[in-house]
């Protein structure tokens, strides 16, 4: 009976904080301009805000999602990210001694009880351990599983009556499952501890020192409390804030750390084309709160709650898809997407190629040459998106994850470094693109392969040579 009664007035609270931004952002504020979508946007983050860290964390899932709200809006979203208060101190003490059986000065050498910062599920402090070594302890908020259970099952309800509205296939329903398992993956600290280890393996398999994730310590960690290095540096999302409003001083300081808007950009970029196409394993949330600069000039990935996995066909589609859209190949594109999708529900796939067809190629006619055009007026993955959803063509979860990291990527890249060409793209997609058939030419020219690997080659020059 209580938990009924808490989550009746739970429900209230949010129809009641709906009600009042519907009323305050489109009856009280008329009109249609950038301006006037700019107060509606804000007003949006404000009330989310107001709704605690379920909705901040769902809205923060909004900012980065490139379906259901119009760029502008998702733009001030982001402003979630670096916004939510911390919880009180006698509740990480208490974390501590149901976790540790002890308070979190008896487990370190010292402990900043002072959060470092704060998120919609957590916070995180810094401690140094009995080796003398820095770390920092992320603990997750008092109740927040229930909290979260509470909030999702009343989202739930709430987008049922939504979607009986005719918006298109992709409903939000089905935004808000995606998010639940997104949220059940970031709750639980020792998958997200596996999940960081997997990532850190590899890229010191690969060598790459220049990116990296932080250490775990397990023996410092459990579902609701992880451990890891202590890294030094400035989070990205830091750094596009002191960019938008020039903060001089700041950005003085960040270029004595060996900043440059350019390389880190591109840094950016080609990592994450390698973790997608090249390892199949990528940071599935790849927000600016979740990369560091470090003191070093190296780039440091936290926060490994939500991981995306393609397949190695799905890979190899992914990264023709991609190479054909930087290269304006748009009837290969429009091939290549078309098997990444559901396509069951499509009532007319011509005119669906026709549509995909003329709205690139009409957007980039006003483009320098081919092959070096800047893709910076409009957000081509947003648009893709959308035509996807006109046309009931449907993405399976881990591929719009996909689509969301390089959407994320793709902005925070461009806002660092708007001058970025699609040549710089394309070659870093040529470079992937050999790595990958040199990984698969041992299977691909066995004794029992040759031959037919051959004969196709022949073919392919026979083609190219009549064409």
């Amino acid at each position: 009976m209580r938990k009924t009664t808490q989550q009746t007035r739970r429900l209230l609270t949010i129809v009641s904080l709906l009600a009042s931004f519907w009323f305050t952002a489109f009856i009280k504020i008329r009109g249609r301009s950038e301006e006037i979508d700019k107060k509606r946007a804000v007003l949006l983050r404000r009330h989310i805000e107001q709704l605690g860290s379920v909705f901040v964390k769902f809205g923060q899932f909004l900012s980065i999602h490139p379906i259901f709200l119009p760029p502008l809006y998702s733009a001030e979203l982001f402003y979630l990210l670096e916004s939510v208060p911390a919880f009180a101190t006698e509740d990480v003490v208490k974390m501590f001694e149901e976790e540790f059986s002890q308070h979190p000065e008896a487990l370190f050498e010292s402990f900043t009880r002072e959060p470092l910062a704060a998120a919609s599920f957590g916070q995180v402090h810094e401690a140094i351990l009995k080796s003398g070594k820095k770390v920092a302890v992320k603990v997750q908020r008092p109740q927040i599983e229930q909290i979260v259970a509470q909030d999702i099952f009343l989202m739930k309800l709430l987008v049922k009556m939504v979607d009986i509205l005719p918006l298109g296939p992709n409903k939000f329903s089905d935004m808000v499952k995606e998010f639940e398992l997104w949220t059940k993956e970031e709750l639980d600290y020792v998958t997200e501890a596996q999940l960081t280890e997997e990532y850190a393996t590899f890229v010191n398999r690969k060598r790459r020192t220049q990116i990296f994730a932080p250490k775990v310590y397990k023996k410092y960690s459990t579902k609701r409390i992880l451990t890891t290095e202590f890294i030094e540096g400035v989070t990205i999302s830091k750094i596009l804030l002191a960019l938008r409003n020039n903060d001089k001083k700041f950005l003085e300081e960040l270029k004595r750390m060996g900043f440059s808007q350019k390389e880190l950009a591109l840094q950016i970029t080609n990592e994450s084309l390698k973790q997608i196409y090249l390892q199949g394993f990528f940071h599935g949330d790849p927000h600016p709160a979740n990369i560091i600069f470090t003191n070093d000039a190296r780039l440091a990935y936290i926060d490994f709650g939500i991981c995306g996995r393609l397949t190695k066909n799905e890979r190899i589609i992914a990264l023709r898809y991609a190479r054909f859209f930087w290269l304006q190949d748009w009837e290969n594109a429009f091939d290549e997407i078309l098997q990444l999708c559901d396509t069951s529900r499509i009532k007319n796939i011509q005119q669906f190629k026709r549509d995909f067809i003329k709205l690139f190629s009409t957007r980039s006619d006003n483009q320098p040459r081919k092959g070096s055009s800047q893709f910076r007026a409009s957000n081509f993955i947003h648009l893709m998106l959308q035509l996807l959803q006109k046309h009931n063509a449907v993405l399976p979860i881990n591929t719009m994850l996909y689509y969301r990291t390089v959407l994320v990527i793709r902005n925070v890249s461009f806002f660092l470094y708007p001058e970025m060409e699609a040549k710089e793209v394309i070659q870093g997609l040529k470079h992937i693109s050999i790595l990958n058939v040199v990984a698969e030419l041992p299977s691909l020219f066995t004794k029992e392969k040759r031959m037919k690997q051959l004969a196709r080659l022949i073919n392919f020059f026979e083609k190219e040579i009549i064409s």
